[in-house]
């Protein structure tokens, strides 16, 4: 259990990119494994593996990078860590609303596939359309619930470039930005 430690050095965004990277993996497994009841064969399980990949690790380099990382974004909320201690953690707004359309597209996506498998279980239910639960709402509420949860993910990482430290528009972000944002946080200014 070695490997557990380092997530403790984890800032709360870097441990939100892997709590969804982790969600998204957890979630594609247990739809392949308890609500699908279509063959899947290995090439096609590559191709959503591959997808996937692409699509997180691309997510993750876009995080990390100095002009698209909501790190810099506009407005931060702040939070305490503890109820114990006085320190406080800030996350961008981006990250926010990013993590809770995650959240809920994970669910209604999750969810609705599973409503769905129970009611295809039924052998009087065989080649029937199922309209309750969440597929009342709609045709393909779980696709939904995948675009909300993507949109999320990609906006937990989004940016509101173009604003140097001083709040101009810039129309880029440069190193001197993000040293100048991260000296003032240091020194107890907004930045």
């Amino acid at each position: 259990l070695g490997w557990i430690a380092p997530l403790a050095n984890l800032t709360p965004t870097a441990f939100l990119l892997l709590l969804m990277s982790a969600g998204s993996t957890a979630k594609q497994i247990y739809w392949q494994v308890a609500t699908s009841q279509e063959s899947f064969p290995a090439p096609a399980a590559a191709a959503v593996s591959a997808y996937n990949t692409f699509v997180n690790s691309a997510n993750a380099l876009l995080f990390l990078a100095l002009g698209t990382t909501s790190l810099l974004s506009r407005p931060h909320i702040s939070f305490a860590s503890s109820s114990t201690t006085t320190e406080v953690f800030t996350l961008p707004l981006s990250t926010i609303v990013g993590t809770v359309l995650y959240v809920t597209g994970m669910a209604i996506e999750t969810l609705s596939e599973r409503q769905r498998a129970e009611f295809k279980s039924r052998e009087e239910n065989k080649g029937k359309v199922y309209k309750e639960g969440l597929w009342r709402y709609a045709r393909h509420v779980n696709y939904f619930g995948y675009s909300l949860w993507r949109a999320g993910y990609c906006m937990r990482r989004a940016c509101c470039a173009g604003r140097s430290s001083d709040g101009r528009p810039t129309g880029r972000r440069t190193l001197s930005d993000a040293r100048a944002l991260v000296g003032a946080r240091r020194a107890g200014g907004e930045g």
